[in-house]
């Protein structure tokens, strides 16, 4: 009966390891697959916006209406010159008929000084307009032209002033100098169009020689966004794969350990009874003490955080909210279970992330956490009514992301303006969890010197706005403690009621301490029996040296009972209240 018995639990065990070491070489699988995935699509990413700078952010069809534009404006231009000459050679036979009325002497000095220097000035006229078309303004030749135009327009008007002392002031000359005058003007505007249409020309060429070259830029950028879409779209389903093999993993497990428990019963002789009891009773009792020894040493070996008491007894922070710790599944099972605990109901994500629990479960236990939490947030920020928050914690995997954006969503629930920025610049998450493309954001504002409202973009959400991280930058520290950076959230707190900033983990990169400078308070995301106490203490120091303002801390996948939620969902649960009318 002993060997029985050995050898049934040696099967067992054995089995049970077997499937869990099967499901979790499937669940590393999937996940190496994931990041794989991601790197491609960030490769995409990328390269569909180098592509599109490439291109000048310009596409086929604006070209086609530049040219559009452009052609119009030199028929226009042209018209112009036609009125122009027609003018002038009207103030030419006006003119000639002034100079049969001067005297003889005075027309030849006209003729022999003034005309003269015209000609030459209309050659100077002609030179810069052929040299402003290929050189810049600041090309030291055309510089040297234009001071000849100058020297010349003042000996021009030298013997103007020489000819009008001989004229004197009679009515005949007077009227030849204002028809004179007006002929100059003429040719200044007659000038300046015909530098205009040049250029215009010598542009719409460019384009009509670039125009293929655009077309196929065109279809080759379709194709990029083509694939980065498809890459999107097998991301997304290797991560709903990853989740329901990380279900299954749990649920084999616990059907395992069940089995692992049924006692093996054998036929026993009467003699023995008394004995089987025996030893039954003392094993029993050598394994309760096992037990106790075991609970007590993991107890006083655990320093992480496990308690809301523990967040003000070691860390010394006020505890602004707790969030229950978040299950997924779906069908009867999971309905059943949300019931009575945190389990969430999954969702179609192409509408909405399952994380986002405040949108497509907002009667759960945990939406109503995420309630309390901006309610204790506002009370505990009263008197210093902050404008720009940042949402961090000590080490990765404490569930900062998912609280910054279940928090800008009961805020903007609540008809606040709200914008969500991701300052995550090395590994950015919030677009993902909100479902929209990364594109253009805060690293290319800070790099390039957008204007900060251009990346600024609605989400599903009423009152909700997001700005993403952008293109990874090379130098992540550097722009998150720039002057513009503090410019930007300076900016961004007069526009919005509030801002939240989805900040890395503080002991891995500098770049939450420099921007906790930067914001009006900060928040400290803590999950329940994950990092030590000794690690949390580390990271509160780090924003000490910054002088900054931490309101509290929100302790995440706290572990509940049956207990905690049953009120809960007996006041509120639609389901609970129907059945409480049916039974009736």
């Amino acid at each position: 009966r002993k060997i029985a018995d050995a050898t049934a639990r040696v099967i067992i065990e054995c089995n049970r390891q077997y499937i869990l070491e099967s499901e979790e070489s499937i669940h590393n699988y999937l996940q190496d697959e994931v990041d794989s995935f991601r790197k491609r699509l960030d490769t995409a990413e990328s390269a569909a916006w180098e592509f599109r700078k490439s291109m000048g952010f310009r596409t086929h069809e604006q070209v086609l209406g530049d040219m559009q534009r452009m052609n119009q404006q030199l028929v226009q231009a042209e018209a112009q010159k036609a009125e122009i000459w027609a003018k002038m050679d009207e103030i030419d036979a006006q003119l000639d008929e002034k100079n049969n009325q001067l005297p003889m002497a005075l027309g030849r000095i006209t003729d022999s000084v003034v005309s003269n220097l015209n000609k030459e000035l209309e050659a100077l006229l002609q030179q810069q307009l052929e040299m402003s078309i290929v050189y810049q303004p600041e090309y030291p030749e055309l510089r040297q032209i234009g001071d000849e135009i100058a020297e010349k327009q003042e000996a021009i008007l030298i013997a103007l002033q020489k000819v009008d002392t001989r004229a004197g002031s009679s009515d005949t000359w007077q009227d030849h100098i204002a028809l004179r005058n007006q002929y100059r003007q003429l040719e200044v505007e007659l000038n300046s169009l015909d530098i205009r249409t040049s250029t215009m020309k010598r542009l719409l060429n460019e384009l009509v020689e670039n125009l293929p070259e655009l077309s196929d830029k065109s279809m080759e950028l379709r194709q990029l966004e083509g694939e980065k879409e498809k890459l999107a779209k097998q991301f997304n389903l290797l991560l709903d794969r990853m989740l329901e093999a990380q279900i299954a993993a749990q649920r084999g497990a616990n059907q395992i350990e069940r089995v692992g428990a049924v006692q093996i019963t054998t036929q026993t002789q009467p003699n023995e009874g008394f004995r089987s009891s025996f030893n039954f009773v003392i094993g029993a009792v050598i394994g309760a003490f096992v037990g106790v020894v075991f609970a007590m040493f993991m107890e006083w070996a655990d320093s992480s955080i496990r308690r809301p008491e523990d967040v003000t007894d070691f860390l010394n922070l006020d505890l602004i909210g707790t969030i229950p710790k978040m299950q997924f599944g779906s069908g009867f099972r999971a309905a059943t279970k949300s019931r009575r605990g945190s389990y969430i109901v999954q969702v179609d994500e192409d509408e909405v992330d399952a994380s986002i629990v405040t949108k497509h479960d907002p009667k759960s236990p945990i939406a109503e956490a995420y309630r309390s939490l901006r309610t204790k947030f506002q009370f505990a920020t009263i008197k210093q009514k902050p404008r720009t928050v940042m949402v961090t914690s000590s080490v990765p995997a404490e569930g900062k992301t998912t609280t910054a954006v279940n928090m800008a969503v009961t805020m903007a629930d609540s008809g606040m303006r709200v914008l969500i920025m991701d300052t995550d610049l090395r590994r950015p998450n919030v677009h993902r969890v909100l479902k929209m493309e990364r594109g253009t954001g805060l690293a290319d504002v800070l790099r390039e010197g957008l204007d900060v409202r251009s990346v600024i973009r609605p989400t599903r959400v009423e009152n909700l706005w997001m700005i993403s991280s952008g293109r990874v930058p090379p130098n992540p520290s550097e722009l998150i403690g720039s002057e513009r950076m503090r410019r930007v959230m300076a900016q961004l707190g007069r526009s919005f009621d509030i801002v939240l900033c989805d900040a890395p983990s503080i002991l891995v990169v500098t770049d939450p301490v420099l921007l906790s400078s930067q914001v009006d308070t900060t928040l400290m995301v803590v999950a329940a029996h994950n990092a030590r106490r000794e690690t949390i203490m580390r990271a509160k120091e780090l924003l000490s040296t910054t002088d900054s303002h931490v309101t509290g801390v929100v302790l995440n996948a706290l572990a509940t009972s049956r207990r905690n939620y049953y009120y809960y969902y007996y006041y509120y649960d639609d389901r609970t209240t129907r059945r409480r009318g049916w039974t009736s």
